[in-house]
């Protein structure tokens, strides 16, 4: 199984929507290949520079949230009791420069950037999460059996109350139902799953144990 395109305190954002129901059986444990973010080539090294247009940096509320860490999680379903779950995270606060270029160069549906996109979740603004979703027909790609991506922000919103943070975990579910697209992208998911911290979950070893 190959890892696709990268394009919860509590989750705030579900998504019940779609669910993989098929079994191809037993497999071999899901190693992830590397691929674009966005759907497109491999991992590239970072670019010199921005591209001649690029994404103006989003204005409040969205500065006013910080991301303390960033997951990729990758699973495929269709592989029923021996999908493995296998998940990198890194600190965000060890990549400042970086993380700033994917949130800010980074759009989401060709409608938001990613930053805006995360502001809107953690305000809870499901109206504008909604026009954001509706400007994006994953119906193709979704109908593909594939490794499924999740993409994890844990994050802090500061308060006039500095000692009583809002503190979320914004989720990007199933990274099929999104069109990504910036010039960072490749080179983020690079380090997230280079210099990440990896978990792997294998929930039919469990099942095995406990027969035991």
């Amino acid at each position: 199984s190959t890892r696709t395109p990268m394009g919860q305190a509590a989750s705030v954002e579900t998504d019940p929507s779609v669910h993989d129901n098929s079994n191809n059986g037993p497999s071999e444990d899901p190693q992830p290949q590397q691929e674009d973010i966005g759907g497109g080539g491999g991992g590239a090294e970072a670019p010199s520079q921005p591209p001649t247009s690029t994404i103006p940096s989003p204005p409040s509320p969205e500065a006013d949230i910080d991301i303390d860490a960033i997951t990729l999680e990758y699973s495929n379903p269709s592989m029923g009791p021996h999908n493995t779950k296998i998940s990198y995270t890194i600190s965000a606060k060890e990549y400042p420069e970086e993380t700033k270029l994917l949130l800010e160069q980074t759009r989401v549906n060709d409608t938001i950037t990613l930053m805006g996109y995360l502001a809107l979740l953690m305000k809870e603004d499901w109206k504008e999460v909604q026009k954001v979703r509706d400007a994006y027909d994953p119906r193709e790609r979704l109908s593909c059996g594939a490794t499924i991506t999740h993409l994890r922000f844990n994050c802090r919103r500061h308060n006039n109350d500095k000692d009583n943070d809002t503190i979320a975990t914004l989720e990007l579910r199933d990274l099929r139902k999104f069109h990504l697209e910036g010039y960072y992208l490749s080179h983020y998911e690079d380090i997230i799953v280079k210099r990440g911290t990896r978990h792997e979950e294998k929930p039919f070893s469990e099942l095995q144990i406990k027969a035991k």
